[in-house]
């Protein structure tokens, strides 16, 4: 406001003064107006006397008596007096009228002060609260193109007072504040939001008098109008520059960090992203500003979000994403057409805002895969460990009486028992796998000669290439020992052998080469300190693709379509490699052929373990308790421990065992680990030798249970020769006490 109205309070009541004397000299006109009548009436009423006073005496007769006129007279005065004093009691009302007219006025003047005094007090606090907030007012004439009014915080925005700003301000004056990087959107929306008679808001800068560049934001009303045209409009001016300030360094954190974050106002339009925001939707060649809406952003980024889908399914996509008020994300997975992956969610504030931020989960993703497939190794493992002890067990009684028939039918070999002997060797080679698999094998290391171990091989391993692939074996010279499992050595050859004649099925070459690796080569593979030897064998094969060779190692996965395979060769291999210590790498290209490495670590010393005994092929009548749950395999063993001349007992469990050795004499017991151990409370060793002093014990153990380089275990199943040895070994060590 630029001025003060005037109090209407004393024009009242000059106003109503006046109308009063007006009145009270009506009222004395009237009274003698009344007076002058009465008297001219009663002097005509005299007159008339004297006239009826003269007609009496000239006629006497026919004309009206002087008392009649004097009668109506009276009656005409009283009338008159009558009507004087009704307008004298108006004029009291009058009167009356007037003085609480005019206590109306005083308390309506008093009540317009106090209100005025409250106009004026809210007034300071709006300026006061303006100005705490930055927040402007003003009135814009459209039609003359100028500012009719403006809060005080409002010239302050642009540098000037009121009334410096209302003298200079217009159109083109006004346009010379908006900078320059921000004029053309400025203009844009002005002449959008007048054509649509819309709200105008938006964000831009200004530079004021004295420079300054200043973040504001505009929240223009198009108001009055007349005849169809717009005249005024009016709207608010705040600055945000300290808010911007702190945005920006909010968005410097973010981006300075892994956090992607975007936000959007309750009407979609952007306010703020960081830099991940737009690398997860390649937004780096779309003009963004402030006020872009969100549909706008996501179909733009969409084209190089989640690669894998079709075009309607990421329209679905789309069509999800922007219902996220009613479905927000959380936690929600997606691929970008980099590779990486990002968990997206969903902050839906009060006010109808959202807030989206991501993090990228790519490593994550890999150490869930990873994850998952050891704890598919371990539920293989597991199962491994529950089938392999009642597996050796069958596998143990198949091939002892196929040894027994075999024994039977020395003269005349079957075919049939040597096939049920292959088969079962096949089976424990299964097994042995599936436990190098799992890594529950016990292996047997010792120092191993590659050179001679391979010349050893090299016909098995001619036999599985067939004719048509070439073999070529070449050794560096003085080549270390390694240490390993020679059997399963030589498995990991034969099977990597059958893959190489898999992959060239029109014919190839295989090439086996053995050198010496010190620790600095084998340090790039991220291996402990130690020397190794390392064993590659090169095919000119088909090669793999990348996507099969990143799952070349995983547990039961192959590309034979035949079925013929479990999927377990180089998982095995892999197991059976880091048991040792050593590594497995691979290296293919499609139709250039695959490289597969065995990293087989250095032996420590040149001294080999203990070696197996040479066997003999009868005994001297020893006796030999077997201890077993298992009916067949007990029956199998003690029919091959009769054959090669011992004499067996027979024992179902603990408790029957010991009483067999109360009741005879027992020179071995060959029992089931797992089963005496198992007895209620029984140290099995300590009350066989109470019962029978210096007797021996061998234990049966399954693969996964024997330990390296342990000659007291028998390890099922187990072939003719490797009973006797074991057996023999057990009745030739010395007593323990």
């Amino acid at each position: 406001m630029s001025g003060q109205e005037e109090d209407p309070a004393p024009q009242s009541k000059d106003r109503i003064a006046a109308q009063a004397h007006r009145q009270r000299q009506r009222a004395r006109r009237d009274l003698v107006i009344m007076l002058a009548v009465v008297a001219s009436l009663l002097a005509i009423a005299a007159f008339f006397s004297l006239i009826d006073m003269w007609h009496d005496w000239l006629h006497h007769e026919g004309h009206w008596h002087g008392d009649e006129i004097m009668f109506a007279l009276a009656i005409a005065s009283l009338g008159l007096a009558w009507l004087s004093y009704r307008r004298w009691q108006d004029m009291k009302a009058a009167r009356a009228e007037t003085a609480n007219l005019a206590y109306s006025l005083e308390q309506e003047a008093a009540a317009r002060r106090r209100v005025e005094e409250d106009l004026r007090s809210q007034i300071v606090r709006f300026n006061a609260a303006s100005q705490s907030a930055k927040l402007g007012y003003y009135i814009w004439d459209v039609v003359n193109d100028r500012c009719l009014y403006c809060s005080e915080e409002y010239a302050r925005l642009y540098g000037y007072t009121v009334d410096e700003y209302l003298a200079l301000s217009g159109g083109a004056w006004e346009l010379q504040h908006v900078h320059p990087d921000d004029l053309a959107r400025y203009q844009q929306a002005s002449r959008e939001t007048i054509e649509a008679r819309s709200v105008m808001s938006m964000e831009y800068r200004i530079v004021t008098a004295k420079g300054e560049v200043r973040n504001v934001r505009l929240l223009e009303h198009k108001g009055e109008v007349e005849d169809g045209q717009l005249v005024r409009s009016e709207g608010t001016l705040q600055d945000i520059t300290d808010l911007k300030r702190a945005q920006t360094q909010l968005v410097q954190a973010l981006n300075a960090s892994s956090t992607i974050f975007g936000f959007f106002d309750a009407e979609d339009r952007l306010i703020a992203m960081n830099d991940g925001y737009k690398k997860l939707l390649s937004l780096e060649s779309l003009p963004l500003h402030k006020g872009i809406t969100y549909s706008d952003v996501l179909r733009h980024g969409v084209r190089t979000v989640l690669p894998g889908l079709s075009a309607e399914q990421k329209a679905a996509w789309v069509a999800l994403r922007l219902d996220r008020r009613k479905r927000p994300a959380h936690n929600l997975d997606v691929q970008i057409q980099s590779g990486d992956w990002v968990q997206l969610n969903d902050l839906v504030l009060e006010d109808g805002s959202v807030l989206t931020t991501g993090e990228i989960i790519t490593e994550r993703k890999v150490i869930e895969e990873r994850l998952r497939r050891s704890q598919r190794l371990e539920a293989v493992g597991q199962l491994t460990n529950g089938i392999a002890q009642d597996f050796n067990n069958l596998l143990s009684v198949i091939q002892g009486n196929a040894e027994l028939l075999e024994l039977e039918q020395l003269d005349q070999p079957s075919r049939p028992v040597s096939a049920i002997l292959e088969a079962s060797q096949r089976g424990s080679d299964l097994v042995q796998r599936l436990l190098a698999f799992s890594r529950q094998q016990a292996l047997k290391l010792e120092p191993i000669h590659l050179s001679p171990l391979l010349q050893n091989a090299e016909g098995e391993i001619q036999d599985i290439l067939g004719p048509d692939i070439s073999l070529s074996i070449a050794c560096g010279g003085d080549l270390w020992q390694v240490r390993s499992d020679r059997t399963q050595l030589r498995a990991a050859l034969r099977g990597l052998a059958e893959n190489a004649a898999k992959a060239m099925p029109e014919g190839g070459s295989l090439t086996i080469t053995a050198r010496n690796q010190e620790h600095g080569e084998a340090a790039a593979q991220a291996l402990r300190d130690s020397d190794y030897v390392s064993l590659t064998l090169a095919d000119t094969g088909c090669g793999m693709p990348p996507e099969i060779l990143s799952r070349a190692v995983e547990p039961f996965f192959t590309t034979d379509t035949s079925r013929q395979s479990s999927g377990l060769g180089l998982s095995t291999i892999l197991g059976f490699m880091q048991q040792t210590g050593g590594r497995l790498l691979l290296d293919s290209q499609e139709e250039k052929g695959t490289s597969v490495t065995l990293l087989l670590p250095r032996a420590l010393d040149e001294t080999d373990l203990l070696g197996p005994m040479t066997p003999e092929t009868a005994g001297k009548g020893e006796i030999v308790l077997v201890v077993d749950d298992d009916n067949l395999l007990r029956a199998s063993t003690a029919a091959l421990l009769e054959l090669i001349g011992y004499r067996p007992l027979e024992a179902l469990n603990a408790q029957e065992a010991l009483t067999l050795l109360q009741a005879g004499p027992v020179d071995l017991i060959l029992a089931d680990r797992d089963l005496v151990t198992a007895a209620e409370g029984i140290d099995f060793a300590a009350a066989a030798r109470g019962h029978r002093p210096g007797v021996k014990l061998l234990f049966m153990v399954s693969q996964k249970q024997a330990q390296p380089a342990d000659d007291a275990v028998l390890t099922k199943p187990f072939w003719r020769s490797d009973l006797v040895t074991k057996v023999k070994a057990a009745l030739s060590a010395p007593e323990t006490g």
